[in-house]
This record gives structure tokens, C-alpha cells and sequence, in this order.
């Protein structure tokens, strides 16, 4: 691969994960200030950035990521049953994984399974129903962040936003707030090349709005989308789900 788009891989995921650490941090300051806190499931911890900063908030974290990379992150493979107790966690924190795992509906359920009634799953992938990943698709047949080079980085599952919200409503969850997040601006990728990209996906979006579902222009614009889901009840069998 090379060094040049490793460099810029680099960026655009550490401007992705400040973005998005930004608002998860944000959540659980409220949860800690309002007096709830619990156990925490950090799920594809990667260098523990959030681990540590919910630690300090006075959260207890377990972490997990198919390679372990700080002291006290547990080996787990988020394709395979979680290794976790029913309803062992208050929250789940799963932060650009979902693309990476080969079974979104798998991942979910199981996530269902180790959370208790009422608690709080944050989730978030990058967003292919964005207005300049539909020109890309029409044009290339590739969605954003799923280019040939980013495959190889291990963006191997699309998941559009109906998918992710179908996928937690068949599981027990309800969503009860989504957040844009609009990273290539803090990722240092936000070039000259990305502003003409933004700005031919603006011009669709002028011509096209009329036809556009959904409406949200958020939704429409975001690069990554973060579903916060709350677990009401209990998994719809498959059948149900017909």
C-alpha cells in the first residue's frame, strides 16, 4: 500500500475518532452528572482512548478489540458470541467497528444479550447514504471509506442508516438520537480535493433535494452517523422478523 495514502488513512481516522470521541465523551458526561453510572462495554477499544477517558470519569470500562493493544484490554473477536454474562453492561460504546465485522445483525444481537434492560448502546459507522457517496457509487460503484485501498484496511460491511436502525430495532432496541459528525474537517484531509468534492455534493443536493430521501440534511451531508440506542425489550425471533 502506499506510504502516502497510509499517512492520509492515519489522519482521516484520527480526525474521525476526535469527532467522535467528542460526542461520546459529551453523552456520558451528562450520564455522570446527572448521578448514573455502571459498567461499560468498550467493544473494538483500539488504543483506549475512550477506555481511559470514561475510567477518569469514574465508569468501569471493560475493553475488547480482536488485537489488543493497551494493558487490560481483553482479546475478543466481535464476529464471534461475546464471552459476557446476559445483561453483564449498562452501556456499550462501539465506534467505527460495525464496517469491519461481517454480520451487523449478529454483532447487534449479541450486543442485546450482555446489555441490561434500559441500557444505553452507542454506535457509529461511516455514513454511505451521504449525498457524495451516492455520486461516488453512481460514478465508481464504490460507497465512501469503501474504496479498493480502504478494503484492505478492513472496510469490508456498507451499512446503510436504515440498516443499522433496522438491525437495532429487531433487537431490542430503541434508537433515541442519531449524531452527524462531519470529520474530514478536523482530520487534516479537508484539501482542496475533498472542499471539490463537498462542493459537487452540494450542487447535487441543490438539484436533487426534491427526490432525496431521507430529508435530514444532516443525514444527508454526515460523514458518520453515531445511533444511540436504548434497549427496551426483547430480540424478535427470525421468524418474527419476516
Amino acid at each position: 500500500m502506499p506510504k502516502v495514502f497510509k499517512n492520509r488513512c492515519a489522519l482521516l481516522l484520527c480526525g474521525a475518532m476526535n469527532a467522535l470521541h467528542a460526542a461520546v465523551e459529551r453523552f456520558f458526561l451528562g450520564e455522570r452528572n446527572s448521578g448514573r453510572k455502571g459498567a461499560v462495554l468498550d467493544a473494538g477499544a483500539g488504543p483506549g482512548d475512550i477506555t481511559k477517558s470514561l475510567q477518569r470519569f469514574g465508569f468501569a470500562v471493560t475493553a475488547v478489540d480482536i488485537e489488543p493493544e493497551f494493558r487490560g484490554c481483553r482479546s475478543a473477536n466481535l464476529n464471534n458470541n461475546l464471552p459476557f454474562r446476559a445483561g453483564k453492561f449498562d452501556y456499550i460504546v462501539c465506534l467505527e467497528v460495525a464496517e469491519h465485522i461481517e454480520n451487523t445483525r449478529h454483532l447487534i444481537r449479541e450486543f442485546s444479550r450482555v446489555i441490561r434492560n434500559g441500557g444505553t448502546l452507542l454506535i457509529s459507522t461511516p455514513n454511505i447514504g451521504n449525498i457524495f457517496s451516492r455520486l461516488k457509487f453512481l460514478l465508481t460503484g464504490e460507497f465512501f471509506c469503501f474504496s479498493r485501498y480502504e478494503r484492505k484496511l478492513g472496510h469490508i460491511n456498507p451499512v446503510p442508516p436504515w440498516l443499522m436502525q433496522e438491525s437495532l430495532e429487531a433487537s431490542g432496541f430503541r434508537v433515541v438520537g442519531v449524531k452527524a459528525s462531519e470529520y474530514l474537517r478536523l482530520s487534516g484531509l479537508d484539501n482542496a480535493n475533498v472542499q471539490a468534492k463537498r462542493f459537487a455534493a452540494r450542487l447535487a443536493y441543490a438539484l436533487l433535494r426534491p427526490f432525496l430521501r431521507p430529508k435530514n440534511r444532516e443525514f444527508l451531508k454526515a460523514d458518520s452517523l453515531i445511533f444511540f440506542a436504548r434497549k427496551i425489550g426483547h430480540q424478535r425471533s427470525a421468524l418474527q422478523q419476516k
